[in-house]
């Protein structure tokens, strides 16, 4: 079963040749074949490694010319340094700066804006409103549980709100 197997897998390998002749099999091999089967795959791996080698100078040459150009300072139209780059992009992050600055003042103006903080105001107004009905009722509420009288209620809000206490409407004063 072993040999059956192992002879299964050279003919598989294209080393040993099967011929069925009569009701047995025949096998050979011819030492030719298999030399020109390693030559083959030799001549195929040496123009790989051919083209994989001249790919790897053509990358290093250009990286030779890539570093050149960057010490050089050659940078296509403009002849400019690494340092002359960098101080470039320094001004012109200062410059960004300076134009967002001269953009906020304008922000008082800008449409979008003004929008915005009509819209932000809306909804304060109505969470001021909700807050001080309820304080209201909480006032209420604590009158009616400790049955203070008036003058009493009036001093208590007046000690409470301190400067925004309204005396016309004994209670919290419009802003």
């Amino acid at each position: 079963m072993q040999v059956k197997d192992y002879i299964q897998a050279l003919t598989d390998e294209n080393q040993v040749h099967v011929e069925k002749i009569g009701s047995g099999n025949w096998y050979w091999a011819f030492l030719g074949e298999e030399l020109r089967a390693k030559e083959t795959a030799l001549a195929k791996a040496t123009e790989e490694h051919d083209k994989a080698t001249a790919i790897v100078e053509d990358l290093q040459q250009k990286i030779e010319e890539a570093s050149a150009e960057r010490q050089n300072g050659d940078d296509g139209d403009e002849t400019i340094g690494r340092a002359a780059t960098t101080l470039k992009y320094d001004q012109l992050v200062e410059g960004i700066a300076g134009m967002k600055s001269e953009l906020a003042g304008y922000s008082q103006n800008d449409p979008v804006e003004m929008d915005r903080r009509k819209h932000e105001a809306i909804q304060l107004r109505a969470s001021i409103e909700t807050l001080t009905d309820q304080i209201v009722e909480m006032e209420e509420y604590l009158m009616g549980k400790s049955g203070m009288d008036r003058e009493t209620a009036v001093a208590w809000k007046r000690e409470t709100y301190g400067t925004e206490f309204s005396e016309e409407d004994e209670g919290l004063r419009e802003l």
